[in-house]
């Protein structure tokens, strides 16, 4: 019970000192794992970016491999269990709610220590929620192309969300803050 509470207190301290180093300047995309059965084979990689005709993964020996979308059967995301997230330079925000950005809307606020304690709890939950059920539920989303362009196409923006180079978007940015004006 006591090395319990021993290594949830240490999580916690090494949360909080994480979320301390990532600077106010910068955004956090998330990082996928890929499957991608092919006519031949079935490639596995970081998915880092995707458009009308291929799909681009970074295999675990640091080469990027394009995949013709017409040669996929099926696509497998997956969270990736090494590596959560990224920290890269955020765009400008939206600070007055008005749907644009404009020059002088920048993020220049430093969060305090009580925020940053808040931001390592919750980063403490929800690591701890993501370990109990990341068993339960390896694949994040599956995409059953069969060979078909035309099911990719029909899937391309829904596939898009999982790239890193989409997330690094200011697109993505706002389709992040409009879904959060839309839920309750």
């Amino acid at each position: 019970m006591n090395t319990l509470k021993a290594l949830l207190s240490t999580v916690f301290v090494l949360s909080i000192a994480f979320s301390a180093l990532a600077q106010p300047g910068q955004q956090a995309i998330n990082i996928y794992r890929v499957e991608v059965k092919t006519k031949k084979k079935i490639a596995k990689g970081t998915f880092q970016k995707n458009n009308a005709t291929h799909l681009f993964i970074e295999t675990n020996k640091g080469t990027y491999v394009p995949i013709p979308v017409k040669d996929v059967k099926w696509l497998k995301i997956k969270a990736n269990p090494a590596s959560k997230t990224l920290h890269v330079p955020r765009y400008d925000e939206d600070k007055n709610g008005d749907g644009m950005i404009s020059q002088n809307e920048t993020m220049t606020d430093k969060p305090g220590l009580g925020e940053q304690l808040a931001i390592g709890a919750l980063s403490v939950g929800a690591q701890i929620g993501y370990h109990a059920l990341s068993n339960k539920f390896k694949n994040q989303r599956v995409f059953k192309l069969n060979y078909k362009p035309q099911v990719y196409a029909a899937n391309i923006k829904e596939i898009s969300r999982y790239a890193v180079y989409y997330q690094a978007t200011p697109q993505f940015q706002l389709e992040s803050m409009e879904g959060l004006k839309t839920q309750p």
